[in-house]
């Protein structure tokens, strides 16, 4: 009997199909190929199913009864040796479940992921100091430190994909919630907030985020995933993860559900804020959040380029300096102790210092 294992592999699951498809092409029921390598037929279903692992010499015996010979049968062979191999991932086989297995091999062998989160930013994008403290105060059942930092690696290690030649395009639509709850210390969610304005910079990254002010709408209900395949013989997929598992659904009424939910979301107009290629907008409720994250920092931690002195005094040498950031606010420090706190301002609030300077309102300042 064919060896189980504990989740497949995609490989697994592509050949499995395949050879469904050659058996039905032959003309043969699955009674007829189980009598060829003398199982139950319930074995042949758990090979198209990718149930268990598939043996070698019992594809080699199906291949030669559905009258596949030659270079395609050997072409099948190599296919399926490589798919037994063990992915990367399987180095994590200590902490890792099997049904977040599954998620990183379907995650590896996609060619579009489409995710919705409303709580936390998603894995492929968390920094390693936020997928730590996370961890630390999640539900992960009863790990401890060492576990807990197994689980991190192997987060770091999955956003390994999005570097690759032909990575896979990942779209996101993160809920306002995930800007506005701290994680972990202020300085955290500092590094963790330019992560997610560098990953905009890549090509085949897209971040929305969902406002508040856009009121109900279909994700509400919880976070889902949705992956695509190049592969024909692989069917858009969807992972729904709850407390102590998942579910993978791949019924064409559930996906077509999910994906609806998913472009109802990201349509254009309302109050999604988009990413891809521009300088990005965040709600301006999660801006006064990102205010408390980045008030007070150490003014290099914003870098040490890109500071101005808007204007010159003569009152030896002491002046403010300020940056414009990314995302459009201003910092604002010292001149004579750049590594003292900075003061971040949103466009706004700058345009009406000034305009009420300019207006003789800030005069009791200097009087």
């Amino acid at each position: 009997m064919s060896e189980p294992r504990s989740a497949p592999t995609v490989g697994q699951v592509v050949l499995g199909k395949r050879l469904q498809e050659l058996r039905e092409k032959a003309g043969l029921k699955r009674e007829q190929a189980a009598q060829v390598l003398r199982v139950a037929p319930a074995t042949v279903r758990r090979m198209e199913t990718a149930e268990v692992a598939l043996k070698v010499p019992y594809v080699r015996m199906l291949l030669d009864s559905y009258g596949v010979i030659g270079s395609e049968l050997e072409a099948f062979i190599s296919l399926t040796e490589e798919a037994n191999r063990p992915g990367w991932w399987q180095r994590f086989h200590d902490i890792l479940p099997d049904w977040f297995s599954v998620h990183v091999s379907l995650e590896g062998a996609a060619e579009m992921i489409r995710a919705y989160e409303p709580h936390f930013v998603p894995g492929l994008l968390q920094t390693e100091d936020y997928a730590r403290a996370v961890m630390q105060t999640g539900a992960i059942g009863k790990a401890g430190p060492k576990e807990a930092e197994r689980h991190v690696a192997l987060r770091m290690e999955r956003q390994s994909l999005l570097n690759r030649p032909e990575a896979p395009r990942l779209w996101v639509v993160m809920d306002e919630t995930v800007l506005r709850r701290p994680v972990g210390e202020p300085s955290v969610m500092r590094r963790q907030v330019d992560r997610l304005l560098e990953s905009t910079e890549m090509p085949h990254v897209t971040l929305q985020i969902s406002e508040f002010a856009s009121g109900h709408h279909p994700g509400t209900y919880g976070p889902f995933v949705l992956f695509r395949f190049a592969v024909p013989e692989l069917p858009d997929m969807v992972y729904v993860e709850y407390l102590t598992g998942a579910v993978y659904l791949d019924e064409r009424i559930e996906v077509a559900s999910h994906l609806e939910a998913m472009d109802r979301m990201a349509a254009p107009g309302g109050n999604r804020t988009t990413h891809k290629g521009n300088p990005p907008r965040f709600p301006q409720g999660a801006l006064i959040c990102m205010d408390r994250i980045y008030n007070g920092m150490r003014a290099t931690d914003l870098g040490t380029e890109g500071w101005r002195k808007p204007w010159s005094g003569g009152n030896g040498g002491n002046c403010v300096e300020v940056m414009k950031l990314d995302d459009g606010r201003v910092a604002i420090r010292q001149s004579k102790d750049p590594d003292g706190p900075a003061l971040i301002y949103t466009r706004s609030e700058i345009t009406a210092f000034i305009q009420g300077a300019k207006e003789g309102k800030a005069d009791f300042l200097v009087s």
